[in-house]
C-alpha cells in the first residue's frame, strides 16, 4: 500500500517559442504504433463476483439447495433481496438453484439491453464459502467457459476462473482486489504485492475524485499517464468540458484486469476516450507539443518505476501541456 502520500500541482507557464502550440496541437495527431487494441470481451464470460458476493450468495441460497440430485428451486428478485454480482453494480433478476448449481440471470444497460445467465456450481461456492480468500472471478454461461461443460455441471466443470496473473512484461503478480463488503466500491488491483490505490479511509473512487479535484475545472484534453484499471480515465471523461482523454499503460497484465473488472467497461466504451499501449518514456516523447490542457502523472511506488520519476519525464510532461495547463504528480514516500 501507499502511505506517507505526496502531491505535486505544476501550472505551466508559456514559453515564447510554443506561441502558436495550441495551434499545431489542433491538427497534430497521436502516433498510431501505440494505439491499444480493441479489448473484445472473453468468450462465455457472464458477470464476475467478489469473495464477498460469492460468500452472500451461498449464505441466502443454501438453505434453498435441494437434497435431490434431480430437484430445482426457482427464485425471483423478491426473493434474492440484495444479492450482488459484477462487483455491487448488477442485481440477479432470477435464480435457479440446483443440488450441483445455481444459475443467475439478469440484464445489464442503461435500459436492460444485454441479457446475461451465469452458471455458478455448488463447489466454487463451497470453496470460497470455506477459505474466505479474498479475490474476484468470472463466472461463465451455461455450456461456456474453459471447460465447456455440459448444462448440468459438476464439481469443477464451468468453474469460475480467477482474475490473477503474472505479468509477462514485469514478472510481478496481478490481481483484482475487492474493498468493501456492504456498498458497491470499484476494486483495487494488486501489483507486485503493491495496492495501487490508497485504501485507509477513502476507496479508490474517492481516491480518483481528489486527484481531479486538485487540478480544478480543467477541460479540453487531459493525458492520463499510466492507466491502470482507468478508473482517472473515466472520471476525467465525465468531467463538464472534457473533450478527450488519452490514457498510457505500459503493462498487458494490466489491460487483462481492466478487461475483467467490472468497474472498468467505461474505459473500452467511452469513444472520449483513446487508451495507448507503451512505455511512457517512449510514448510521451511521441505525443504532439502542447496538445493537453491536464495532466494526471499517477506511477506506482519509485521502488518499481523510478524511471517515471525523472526529469526527462517531467520535461516531457511539461512539453505536452498547452499555456496554464495543469500536471498533477501523485508521489508515494
Amino acid at each position: 500500500m501507499r502511505a506517507c502520500l505526496r502531491t505535486i500541482l505544476i501550472v505551466a507557464q508559456p514559453p515564447l517559442r510554443r506561441a502558436h502550440s495550441a495551434a499545431r496541437a489542433a491538427a497534430a495527431e497521436l502516433p498510431r504504433r501505440y494505439l491499444a487494441p480493441p479489448a473484445l470481451p472473453e468468450p462465455g464470460v457472464a458477470c464476475c463476483v467478489s469473495h464477498y458476493e460469492a460468500i452472500a450468495l451461498h449464505t441466502a441460497l443454501q438453505p434453498r439447495r435441494p437434497d435431490s440430485a434431480s430437484g430445482s428451486v426457482s427464485l425471483g428478485r423478491g426473493d434474492l433481496g440484495t444479492l450482488t454480482v459484477d462487483l455491487g453494480l448488477a442485481r440477479p433478476a432470477s435464480a435457479e438453484v440446483s443440488a450441483s448449481h445455481v444459475r443467475l440471470r439478469g440484464t445489464r444497460g442503461i435500459e436492460g439491453e444485454e441479457e446475461w445467465t451465469a452458471c455458478v456450481p455448488w463447489a466454487f461456492l463451497d470453496r470460497v464459502a470455506r477459505k474466505r480468500r479474498a479475490g474476484v472471478w468470472q463466472c461463465y454461461a451455461p455450456g461456456q467457459g474453459e471447460a465447456e461443460a455440459a448444462e448440468e455441471a459438476e464439481e469443477d466443470d464451468l468453474a469460475p476462473t480467477k482474475v490473477e496473473g503474472l505479468s509477462e512484461l514485469t514478472s510481478r503478480p496481478a490481481s483484482l482486489l475487492p474493498l468493501d463488503e456492504a456498498s458497491p466500491t470499484p476494486p483495487t488491483a494488486v501489483l507486485g504485492g503493491f495496492n495501487m490505490h490508497r485504501t485507509k479511509g477513502i476507496d479508490p473512487a474517492g481516491d480518483t475524485d481528489n486527484k481531479l479535484r486538485a487540478l480544478g475545472k480543467k477541460g479540453g484534453r487531459v493525458l492520463d499517464v499510466c492507466t491502470g484499471l482507468g478508473y482517472t480515465a473515466c472520471a476525467a471523461a465525465r468531467r463538464a468540458g472534457v473533450r478527450e482523454v488519452v490514457t498510457i499503460e505500459l503493462d498487458p497484465a494490466m489491460v487483462e484486469l481492466q478487461r475483467a473488472n467490472p468497474w472498468s467497461r467505461q474505459l473500452f466504451d467511452d469513444p472520449k476516450i483513446t487508451r495507448l499501449l507503451g512505455d511512457a518514456t517512449e510514448v510521451l516523447p511521441a505525443l504532439p507539443e502542447g496538445y493537453f490542457d491536464a495532466a494526471v502523472h499517477d506511477p506506482p511506488a519509485n521502488a518499481m518505476s523510478g524511471e517515471l520519476y525523472s526529469l526527462e519525464v517531467y520535461r516531457a510532461l511539461r512539453r505536452l501541456l498547452r499555456p496554464g495547463g495543469g500536471l498533477f504528480h501523485y508521489v508515494g514516500d
